[in-house]
């Protein structure tokens, strides 16, 4: 089987998307390094550090929200743009504070702006695939994402130790790259007059667009369930970005940490970059929760893994087990919730996908912030693999509850669950 052709024959507009994405994701420098810059350069501690890092997930569920809805009200181009520029502005300032607590400041305005602007993105990705081809189109996005995701934490790692400015420089550039090619060659689909003028009405005689996105959420049982399974998922995966690089510092020594704190984001992209058009071609008819099942699976051995820690080499090998595990539970989800959401929510429910991850961000290092104080890294990842297991199980039931039951099934949905 070619698995490069399921990616053929989508509108121009989203080989355009995607190809920003990518760019977008090489400006991902500094995110693999903050916890590494918090604690080794800036010298605070751990429980400071958790609630640094909770602090930002806390303004990215607010900013994911906010750029959801603006994007639905103002349109998703627009939107977009005007994020990124205040984030191109707020990386500029770091990499002028960087040796600094002043920096702090920035780490936070450059996290929420940066959180704003993905749902417009998602939201014209959408729209430019109204009908079918949403699964390709989303998968063919989270692809070149994590392309780009592949080579930025690696630079980032090497300009850690001895270059640190220039991380946030160099974020700052490609981001103004990514931007004028966005804003060249995109289209925004999406009126957005004509949602306003719809939000008027249905104002004036209880149209659906009235309803809160979480009402849309609650009244569809299995994109609630899916939200929560994401944010308790989230909560696993976090620790990778927070306890990892402190475990290879402790264990390792900085440099090594820091070469390797971008390696393993670089073992993770190549990953996804060889993998996903098999998994998705595979796996393509396979209802969203047994996909997370097998994935979360993959996710309780590789991180559970790391509570043996012995040689640097095995960072790297274990994100690849991981990465199987988010391959499966990721590469569809954009294209699930926009097969489940009505037309008048869509950026809101894509928006509700980065919300329920910042969730687990939110709570992931408080938690183990606070826990590492009483036990030890290794006690952390076995803790990691048991919530991971039991979210498996959670899933299993939903899926057999929800789907093959036909307890909670949206019709745009039924065709995909698997017989």
């Amino acid at each position: 089987m070619n698995y490069i052709n399921q990616y053929r024959g989508l509108p121009k507009q989203v080989y355009v998307i995607c190809l920003s994405r990518m760019i977008l994701g090489f400006s991902s420098m500094s995110f693999t390094i903050s916890t590494l810059l918090l604690r080794s350069i800036l010298g605070l501690p751990e429980t400071i550090i958790g609630y640094i890092v909770s602090g930002q997930a806390i303004l990215a569920v607010l900013a994911s929200m906010l750029g959801g809805r603006l994007a639905d009200l103002y349109g998703r181009k627009k939107i977009t743009i005007s994020m990124f520029v205040m984030v191109v502005i707020s990386c500029f300032a770091s990499s002028v504070l960087c040796r600094s607590r002043w920096v702090i400041p920035f780490l936070f305005i450059t996290n929420f702006f940066s959180s704003a602007a993905y749902p417009g993105i998602a939201g014209m990705l959408a729209d430019a695939m109204r009908g079918t081809g949403r699964r390709e189109g989303f998968s063919l996005l989270y692809l070149c994402s994590n392309l780009g995701i592949a080579i930025g934490p690696a630079i980032g790692g090497m300009l850690f130790y001895n270059h640190l400015p220039w991380v946030y420089r160099l974020q700052a550039i490609i981001i103004c790259c990514a931007m004028v090619f966005f804003s060249v060659f995109t289209v925004d689909n999406y009126d957005p007059s004509i949602a306003r003028a719809k939000k008027e009405l249905d104002d004036r005689s209880g149209g659906e667009n009235t309803e809160s996105v979480f009402k849309v959420v609650m009244a569809r049982p299995v994109l609630m369930r899916f939200y929560i399974s994401l944010i308790l998922i989230t909560i696993c995966y976090q620790m990778v970005n927070f306890i990892l690089s402190m475990q290879m510092t402790d264990t390792f020594d900085l440099q090594t940490a820091s070469v390797f704190a971008g390696r393993v984001w670089s073992a993770n992209g190549i990953t996804i970059l060889i993998l996903s058009p098999i998994v998705v071609a595979h796996f393509k008819h396979m209802h969203q929760y047994k996909k997370m099942v097998i994935g979360v699976i993959f996710y309780a051995i590789g991180f559970g893994g790391y509570a043996w820690l012995r040689f640097p080499w095995m960072v790297p090998a274990l994100a690849v087990v991981w990465t199987i595990g988010e391959i499966l539970i990721t590469t569809d989800s954009g294209g699930f919730i926009a097969e489940n959401s009505p037309p008048s929510h869509l950026a809101r429910c894509q928006s509700l996908f980065e919300t329920s991850r910042s969730l687990g961000r939110v709570i992931s290092p408080t938690l183990f912030g606070h826990l590492l104080g009483y036990i030890t890294y290794a006690q952390a990842w076995h803790i990691n693999s048991v919530i991971c297991l039991s979210m498996g199980v959670f899933l299993w039931f939903s899926y057999k509850q929800l789907v093959v039951n036909g307890k909670g099934q949206p019709a745009a949905a039924a065709a995909e669950a698997d017989k």
